[in-house]
């Protein structure tokens, strides 16, 4: 019984990935989807590692011991991952969240949004400076709120 609850479960991974990737093509990458393939992908091998538990009759530490290594290892692997620009080369080669204003509030990627607007005939925004590298403006407002701001003054 256990084993079939094992290949259930696998099948279960299995369609989450699917349904996951489906959703990476219609929306885009984004690091939360990013955080599902890896939890999917520890939890198959979490699965493997409880099929090998019940054939050779090993001990729940040794399955605590095998995660807790390749959490380990897969948060080492993660941290040395720009994720945030295989994101955003994804989503722009793919043609996700790539309205003009989006990409010109992305900063560090004055090349990527050059070569789009190019590319694709397109005018950027009003607000950002196509010739002068895409300068990201911002309406520079205060921090504090009046109320606060006079509150502030008067102690």
């Amino acid at each position: 019984m256990a084993k079939i609850w094992i290949v259930l479960n696998a099948v279960l991974i299995i369609s989450t990935f699917i349904k996951n990737s489906e959703y990476v093509a219609f929306f885009g990458l984004t690091y939360k989807r990013l955080g599902v393939y890896a939890f999917l992908i520890l939890a198959f091998i979490g699965l493997g590692y409880t099929f090998i538990k019940i054939i050779c009759q090993k001990t729940n530490a040794y399955i605590f011991n095998q995660m807790a290594w390749f959490f380990y290892e897969t948060i080492l692997v993660c941290a040395c991952i720009n994720w945030g620009n295989v994101i955003t080369v994804y989503n722009i080669s793919v043609g996700k969240g790539v309205e003009p204003a989006f990409l010109c509030s992305l900063n560090f990627n004055d090349e990527a949004r050059e070569n789009y607007f190019l590319a694709n005939k397109i005018n950027a925004p009003e607000q950002y400076s196509y010739r002068q590298g895409f300068i990201y403006q911002q309406k520079k407002e205060s921090f504090l709120s009046k109320v606060l701001y006079y509150e502030f003054i008067k102690d």
